[in-house]
């Protein structure tokens, strides 16, 4: 019996979330008979900022770490709680016996570069998990002083590059990702497993919701679920609506918006003032947002210029309901995606006229729209199927047990 330890202090539990790259994985390794698998992560809920109240019947076994409250994702009080959770789940794992693997999430980078060290002192192979590029993702969101800029962020590039180099294995949720990872890595190299999605949950939920649409059906529903908050353009979707409004004589789209963050006050007052039809319904549970995603004309992926993001979950929830998707998002990677598939269209980030544009193109070609549709599911059965794609972590974990 080999013993695996999955540590975050990001996770989601089943009852929080009811799909994610984290339970998929650790699903995956509590099947298996020879495995032993225990779960370290906070008592701390990120995407809630409160303390979980877990009562969760799980296959494997939970250890919650202390950390300490904090209300802001960019603040010292959360530097300070990722700090004080370091520490504790380092002292944890000191009196920990008998650990053959440690599969770590990355970020964040204090706790990553610090369990790497402690597991080479104990010959324990880490797998890494990298779900996001620090610091380049604080670049949008810390006003600073370019000469600030190494201040503040080259001892977490140092750190960053410390993990990526010595980790015995390395995965990442996209090839943009894995591409700067492996610059530090000299051996094996970085591989490439989307976030992806649970394909059959997904389609015994959207077989359930059936086919009628969210509005009459004379409305062009436009669909956009996710945070609000700065990686997201949603100002600049209302002001294409605006232009569509004024300029176009269009007047029968609605903007649904799913999800919660900190710039949602600001994006409802901002409609108001524009006087666009536009809903904002808040953070949903999962199997909601995938049926109104799948009652969608069309679905809208606003990313806000030189942003960070690569592949991440929205597409793959976005391309499994087969519906067509306008993005303002500059990945490279993302762009030859629905290019290859031609499941949609990307727009110029920032670019209220690209979008306009766009919008009105699949507003006039319905026919179009529903084959382009049809190409996004192709797209998340080929590419985003975790049942299939994830089977790679799991041979990576036996190669090294």
């Amino acid at each position: 019996m080999k013993n695996i330890m999955i540590i975050s202090n990001y996770w989601h539990f089943p009852s929080e979330k009811k799909s994610s790259r984290y339970n998929t994985i650790i699903e995956m390794l509590s099947k298996e008979h020879d495995l032993k698998v225990e779960l370290i992560t906070s008592k701390f809920y990120h995407r809630d900022k409160d303390f979980r109240h877990f009562k969760d019947v799980l296959d494997y076994k939970v250890t919650l770490i202390d950390e300490r409250k904090y209300d802001k994702n960019i603040s010292l009080k959360r530097i300070i709680a990722h700090k004080k959770f370091e520490d504790n789940v380092l002292n944890y794992l000191r009196n920990k016996q008998n650990v053959d693997l440690i599969y770590l999430f990355v970020p964040p980078i204090g706790l990553g570069k610090s369990i790497i060290k402690l597991a080479k002192k104990r010959n324990i192979k880490v797998i890494i998990d990298v779900l996001d590029l620090w610091p380049e993702a604080f670049n949008m969101v810390i006003s600073r002083p370019k000469f600030l800029s190494s201040i503040l962020f080259n001892p977490m590039k140092r750190n960053s590059r410390f993990i990526y180099s010595n980790a015995d294995s390395a995965f990442s949720v996209s090839a943009s990702y894995s591409s700067i990872i492996n610059k530090f890595r000299h051996y094996e190299k970085c591989q490439t497993v989307f976030i992806g999605i649970d394909l059959p949950y997904v389609d015994e939920v959207l077989s359930n919701i059936g086919s009628e649409k969210f509005m009459e059906n004379d409305i062009f529903n436009l669909v956009y679920a996710g945070t609000l908050g700065h990686s997201y353009d949603i100002k600049l979707v209302i002001d294409s609506l605006s232009e569509i409004v004024q300029y176009h004589n269009v007047n029968n789209i609605i903007f649904n918006v799913f999800g919660d963050g900190p710039k949602k006050n600001e994006y409802e007052q901002y409609a108001k003032k524009k006087n666009i039809n536009c809903i904002f319904h808040g953070q949903v549970a999962y199997d909601i947002m995938l049926s109104e995603l799948s009652k969608a004309d069309l679905l809208v992926n606003p990313i806000v210029p030189k942003a960070a993001q690569s592949i991440i979950n929205k597409h793959a929830d976005y391309a499994v309901v087969g519906k067509p998707v306008v993005s303002t998002q500059d990945s490279f990677e993302y762009i030859s995606l629905l290019e290859k598939y031609n499941a949609g269209l990307s727009s110029q980030a920032g670019n209220v006229e690209s979008l306009t544009h766009n919008i009105l193109y699949f507003y006039n070609n319905p026919e179009i729209s529903a084959k382009m549709g049809k190409n996004h599911r192709e797209m998340c059965e080929e590419l985003f199927d975790r049942n299939m794609t994830y089977k790679k972590i799991l041979e990576k974990i036996y190669s090294l047990i």
